[in-house]
């Protein structure tokens, strides 16, 4: 049964959270709204402009101020298979380059990571497959999967060095790392706290600056607990509690900061904690919802943070947060389209918010004057 379940498996944990001849193709930026699916118009929020017509984010990535990287498919609901392409901004989402990733299998979903050290590095994944480029989707390479391993998921790519989670054939979920240039899968947490708990939906987060700093959450005596190594995994150690988390995210950003955000769980006073020192010090930030679940969205430098909130049945709310104060600052009330599946910050000198769904991609550029 697991043979036939994994590229299911494979597929949703992709969208949670995901030597070629290049091909060329024109984007177009910001574009009049209408929906993807139907062709009919739709009502663009103010401030608010769509682009990427025809095409839906599956996953985007962000890794110096200005430019973003996405995986796209085509949009419309259902999801299409195709050939995925890879998009590359440097102007905060007004122009785009695409390249159709020569050779690469149709999917109805893909995930991209940025290099937080090398600026042209990007890997695509799915299921399966993971391709790798270095010199900003010039040309790609497919990194061999390993037989002792059922599977394998990316979640960070920093220094040329991929931190992930696999599925070896005789065990459990584990945390491992690999170089995109070759090489054996290295376990991570052989020295993990004894007990310590985690599934293939493990929050894992790098340091940018750092790869040898890495965090994840575990279940320590039924407490989601942040551990936090700073050698490469040698050891590990508690770095902050979520008594109240059955689920959280994590962020890390440049400057050695952590955000951890409760997903689900009970009704707490703080549902996001904040480390400014590689998780040495925290403190908490009450955010909208009590339970946790606030859609959160924190750039590369940590500079800006934008949380959303249901203000209507067709409204939300936007706001920045100053993670120093827990201060927010309300960007606007927006009629939003439904279905949002997607949502990144860029910052730099033009800075922006993009969000997605299956069908539509908007983009909105946020006054300087109400960032922190």
């Amino acid at each position: 049964m697991l043979p036939v379940l994994l590229p299911i498996v494979l597929t949703l944990l992709l969208l949670n959270a995901c030597d070629l001849r290049e091909t060329r193709t024109s984007i177009p930026g910001p574009t009049p709204g209408g929906d993807l699916a139907t062709n009919t118009p739709v009502i663009l929020p103010p401030g608010w402009k769509r682009i990427l017509p025809g095409l839906h984010i599956s996953d985007g990535a962000v890794g110096q101020a200005g430019r973003i990287a996405a995986c796209a498919l085509p949009a419309g609901v259902p999801a299409r298979a195709a050939v995925p392409q890879f998009l590359l901004s440097n102007d905060a989402g007004k122009t785009w380059r695409s390249q159709t990733i020569t050779g690469a299998m149709a999917t109805t979903a893909c995930a991209i990571l940025a290099d937080t050290q090398q600026p042209d590095t990007f890997l695509v994944e799915w299921p399966d497959t993971m391709m790798v480029t270095t010199n900003a989707g010039a040309t790609w390479k497919r990194l061999q999967s390993s037989s002792q391993f059922i599977a394998s998921v990316a979640m960070a790519l920093a220094g040329g060095h991929i931190f992930g989670i696999v599925l070896p054939q005789d065990s459990d979920w584990r945390l491992a790392e690999l170089s995109i240039h070759g090489g054996a899968w290295r376990m991570l947490d052989t020295t993990m706290p004894h007990g310590a708990l985690f599934d293939s939906q493990i929050p894992v987060g790098v340091d940018p600056d750092d790869p040898a700093t890495m965090y994840a959450d575990v279940q320590l005596n039924n407490i989601s607990s942040i551990i936090a190594t700073h050698d490469g995994g040698v050891s590990w150690r508690v770095v902050q509690k979520l008594p109240g988390a059955q689920r959280v995210s994590i962020w890390t950003t440049h400057r050695h900061q952590v955000f951890v955000e409760q997903i689900v769980g009970q009704d707490v006073t703080y549902q996001m904690y904040y480390s400014k020192d590689s998780g040495a010090t925290w403190h908490g930030i009450g955010l909208h919802y009590k339970g946790g679940g606030e859609p959160v969205y924190v750039g590369a430098d940590g500079d800006i943070v934008v949380t959303r909130t249901a203000y209507s049945a067709t409204s939300d709310n936007l706001f920045t947060l100053d993670p120093n104060t827990g201060v927010f600052t309300l960007l606007g009330t927006y009629p939003l389209p439904p279905g949002l599946t997607f949502g990144s910050v860029i910052e730099g000198a033009t800075p922006a918010l993009i969000l997605g769904s299956m069908s539509d991609t908007f983009v909105l550029y946020l006054s300087t004057s109400k960032m922190p």
